[in-house]
């Protein structure tokens, strides 16, 4: 395989990767989130 082509495929898996870890990351942050509103909302409608 070529040099260039070894380049470009190793560009390529590097965002793969960041764009995954991207994803991971963001759904982890949202889901937590979420939960944290969902368990305000629940102490809130508890209290009334």
């Amino acid at each position: 395989m070529s040099l260039t082509k070894q380049l470009w495929l190793t560009i390529i898996l590097t965002i793969a990767l960041a764009f995954t870890t991207s994803i991971t990351v963001n759904t982890i942050t949202n889901k937590r989130y979420l939960e944290k509103q969902l368990q305000m909302k629940k102490i809130l409608l508890s209290s009334i």
